[in-house]
């Protein structure tokens, strides 16, 4: 999955990684890891984080594959 709608969004919202942090109780160090594509986050997680930056977040089934989509 391609996360970088997050960080496009947080950046437009001159957020820091640390304030996204302090809002969703999601570490900075993890989120760091989601923005750089080192890590995926869980739905839970990306749920969090989409709504502290006012973003929607969809699921397609494709073909018995699941995709997650920011938006």
């Amino acid at each position: 999955m391609d996360y970088t709608k997050i960080k496009q969004r947080r950046l437009f919202l001159m957020m820091t990684q640390k304030e996204l942090s302090e809002l969703t109780g999601v570490s900075q160090q993890h989120i760091s890891q989601i923005e750089s594509g080192k890590y995926s986050a869980n739905l839970q997680t990306v749920e969090k984080l989409c709504e502290a930056l006012n973003l929607s977040i969809s699921i397609e089934s494709d073909n018995d594959e699941v995709k997650k989509i920011i938006g």
